[in-house]
């Protein structure tokens, strides 16, 4: 699978760049998911999607084309990116709320798959996102795998559960080098 992480408010990323930014990353990419033959998945915090919008509302309406024609497959993350394990629960479901407000009013939309938000992962955060709806979250292996030396390395490959205190979500491992 492909996906592409949007996220506007990068530390280094000014905000007189955005403009740029959307016309030559974000526009090509919606291009690239109207002419391979697979769709591709994009991430974008609330809060990215609200400045493409107000920079490029035409972004938006391809974007929700292309989400309707089965091309492109939103992933969510919240309205803000932030690293959740150290932010309340009530905070990190209202983050994923307002989220799921603007990926429904821009895009008419509402994710499967969450992207843990700055890859920082706690079981916590397992339960919030299945409160929340999520069927899926996407989580670093380079990183999961550093803090536990002694998984099989294979074992990304295969279906894994991320356990929370009261449940479990399937987990889709991405690579944080390819990332």
């Amino acid at each position: 699978v492909c996906m592409f992480h949007l996220n506007l408010e990068y530390s280094s990323l000014e905000e007189a760049d955005q403009a740029e930014v959307i016309e030559r990353c974000y526009r090509p990419m919606l291009a690239l998911a109207g002419r391979t033959p697979f769709p591709i998945a994009i991430e974008a915090p609330g809060w990215t999607l609200e400045q493409i919008d107000s920079h490029d509302p035409g972004w938006i309406e391809e974007a929700r084309r292309l989400i309707k024609a089965g091309r492109v497959e939103l992933i969510g993350s919240g309205y803000a990116q932030c690293a959740a394990p150290l932010l309340p629960a009530d905070v990190n479901r209202s983050n994923l709320r307002l989220g799921f407000d603007v990926y429904a009013e821009l895009l008419d939309t509402r994710p499967r798959i969450a992207l843990i938000s700055e890859q920082a992962y706690s079981p916590g955060l397992v339960d919030i996102y299945r409160e929340a709806g999520f069927e899926a979250v996407i989580a670093d292996w380079d990183n999961a795998y550093r803090s536990h030396l002694e998984w099989d390395r294979r074992t990304r490959q295969y279906p894994q559960l991320a356990l929370g205190t009261d449940g479990e979500l399937p987990v889709l491992w991405s690579e944080s080098i390819a990332f």
